[in-house]
């Protein structure tokens, strides 16, 4: 049957990946509700579109269980809206330089891995992150390498809950001394971050940031004696225009 309609040319795909393929830049492509075992390249500007983000909704399960990524984005003005991403090593990961990428009621939970990749020598203008679940990784929800640049990170009404690797966090945020990145102009708002690993929230680069009305609460690990609600780590670089408010911390 067809499962995947391109509802800008009226064609029909029994997958998502040869829809994405197929499409011209601007389209919409729309995954009516099922599971979907595959994994997905968006690699021009569109618009993706589930049924929901529930076990029941839209579904990409890893063709080989706790392997692959399952949506690798590397495009501008890409949207992702209303499916669930589970069972891969990376459920989502970012590549190459794009600007205006946004998920949106997305799930990214139970991968080996990470929920959300950036990866090494990324440079990201305005990720926009809202409604998303990045919980029951065995990694962190959200990590961003080295060596990657975002500049314009919005996180609104999301949850970064249970992702228990021994060392890991809700979002975790590295850089090195001859590499520092940027992690610039972030709002971090009506979000939570419960029973991780180790922390909630750790970053080695950050500026211009507001968290608000953000609850964190239990880590599970105490690997190396460094357990924190919020950890922004000075090791590398200066900070600047910080505001944390409206937030519990327990």
């Amino acid at each position: 049957g067809v499962d995947v309609v391109n509802v800008d040319q009226n064609t029909g795909f029994d997958q998502i990946q040869p829809a994405v393929d197929g499409a011209n830049a601007g389209d919409t492509i729309e995954a009516k509700t099922g599971t979907y075992s595959e994994e997905v390249t968006l690699d021009k500007s569109l618009t993706l579109v589930g049924d929901g983000s529930s076990a029941s909704g839209t579904v990409l399960q890893a063709p080989s269980s706790g392997s692959g990524n399952g949506i690798i984005a590397n495009a501008d003005g890409l949207t992702v809206r209303d499916l669930r991403v589970t069972d891969y090593s990376n459920g989502i990961r970012l590549e190459g330089a794009n600007s205006a990428i946004t998920f949106e009621g997305v799930d990214s939970v139970g991968n080996s891995n990470r929920g959300f990749e950036v990866r090494n020598n990324v440079d990201v203008q305005d990720l926009v992150l809202d409604d998303v679940n990045f919980s029951g990784n065995s990694g962190d929800g959200l990590r961003a390498s080295t060596e990657s640049s975002i500049d314009g990170l919005t996180i609104t009404n999301s949850s970064f809950n249970n992702n228990l690797g021994a060392d890991q966090s809700g979002i975790e945020i590295y850089q090195s001394e001859s590499n520092p990145g940027l992690l610039n102009d972030v709002v971090i708002r009506d979000t939570e971050f419960i029973d991780n690993g180790q922390k909630g929230i750790y970053t080695e680069k950050l500026s211009n940031a507001t968290i608000e009305n953000v609850t964190i609460d239990g880590v599970n690990n105490d690997t190396n004696g460094f357990n924190n609600g919020i950890d922004i780590n000075l090791k590398y670089d200066d900070y600047e225009n910080i505001t944390i408010s409206d937030t519990t911390v327990a």
